[in-house]
């Protein structure tokens, strides 16, 4: 296999309004989305360019979608590495909530440049000659495209199904007592109903945010999708589901 055949592209709409108020944050979580083709056989030098600027003519293999923190920016700009990471989404949230639990390597390595991987999509025609090297060249692809190689990478494998009905319940139960608690906040209960007080974990489900050691049950790792990741040198931190590499 020719690795020479096959580019990665980003196509990015970035602009800056130079009225643009100095007292509000940049972006310090990026949205990345990159694009694996193939090139047609039989190119001309010339067209071979033309095509790795303007990839129409290619055939798309697959892409990397994933989040990019910038580390050492929100060090700069003192900002809070996990308040940036948790308004960027529920899903990062959830990631950097599990890698800094129990001394983790987002505390152990505070303000890194860190990149979660969504999904790496590739054809399955090409999945098991590419994965491998998409992977270990992640690094290298990012800083080509995003000029900022990440210190760690992770994924959050996605669970096999399995029965969530605790779950549900334990969903439903602070719904209710959040309901509660906002009544007697505005003084709406009588003075002899009892007082509701959210837990640690109700409070994290209300807020939408992970809950102190939440994970899946072990039961439901898909075991094919772990080895893939693992025989790239990506290991799980604790029993939080969340594998990683430190590069």
């Amino acid at each position: 296999m020719d690795l020479n055949n096959f580019f990665t592209f980003v196509s990015e709409d970035n602009y800056r309004y130079l009225g643009f108020d100095a007292g509000d944050d940049p972006d310090f979580v990026i949205d990345c989305s990159i694009k694996i083709y193939i090139l047609p056989e039989n190119l001309s030098e010339e067209e071979e360019e033309e095509i790795l600027y303007h990839p129409k003519d290619a055939k798309q293999i697959g892409s990397i979608e994933g989040e990019l923190v910038l580390g050492a920016e929100i060090m700069r700009y003192d900002k809070d590495y996990y308040t940036q990471c948790d308004d960027a989404g529920a899903m990062l949230e959830f990631v950097v909530s599990a890698l800094m639990e129990s001394n983790g390597p987002l505390i152990q390595n505070e303000y890194c440049n860190f990149f979660y991987v969504e999904e790496v999509n590739i054809k399955k025609k090409y999945h098991d000659k590419l994965f491998d090297t998409i992977i270990e060249k992640l690094p290298e692809i990012m800083l080509t495209h995003y000029h900022v190689s990440p210190d760690i990478i992770a994924v959050n494998p996605e669970p096999l199904p399995y029965d969530d009905t605790l779950e549900e319940i334990e969903r439903n139960l602070a719904h209710e007592i959040h309901s509660e608690v906002k009544k007697q906040m505005r003084e709406e209960k009588a003075p002899d109903e009892p007082v509701y007080l959210l837990s640690e974990d109700q409070f994290c489900i209300q807020m939408g945010v992970r809950r102190p050691g939440e994970s899946y049950p072990e039961s439901a790792i898909d075991k094919k999708e772990w080895q893939i990741w693992q025989r790239n040198g990506f290991k799980e931190w604790k029993n939080t589901r969340v594998l990683y590499k430190i590069l």
